[in-house]
């Protein structure tokens, strides 16, 4: 469909439901620098209207080079635990690129975090060079890390 205007670009953000957006925007600002670029809230109306959720709604966008974490919280006492795994369809994770994944890894463990493995290198293949693990964020949703070769 190249030249309908339909086609995607690229990635513009991708959202996360989190159970409490404070802690949750604490943690990425500990752990990696990130800020929240601007904070909103979704009466319940709204959110039912477009996101077929009966609850309002705050939230935050956490803005990177390339695209955006969106992090979203529903004020809504029957919302359940993340409980997916990575091979449960709709299972998703973002990937953070860092600089250097070995300061990243020991700064997550100094907080605690359930990271999986120690980086793993990537040795063949397109991405050869690469490495990379996961770890949990505070709600339980895996999270990728993902460094470039060093030249």
């Amino acid at each position: 469909m190249p030249g309908s205007g339909s086609g995607a670009k690229r990635l513009h953000h991708m959202g996360i439901t989190v159970s409490d957006l404070d802690r949750s925007l604490a943690f990425y600002s500990e752990a990696f620098g990130i800020e929240a670029a601007y904070e909103f809230e979704v009466d319940a109306e709204f959110a039912e209207r477009v996101a077929r959720v009966q609850a309002p709604c705050r939230g935050a966008m956490l803005e990177l080079p390339n695209a955006s974490l969106e992090l979203l919280q529903y004020r809504t006492p029957d919302a359940r635990p993340y409980s997916l795994r990575n091979c449960d369809v709709g299972a998703a994770h973002p990937c953070l690129e860092v600089d250097d994944i070995d300061a990243a890894r020991e700064r997550l463990a100094a907080m605690d975090v359930d990271c999986f493995t120690p980086p793993l290198p990537i040795e063949e293949g397109p991405l050869a060079g690469y490495r990379w693990f996961y770890f949990a964020d505070p709600d339980g949703i895996v999270v990728e890390l993902f460094q470039p070769p060093v030249s």
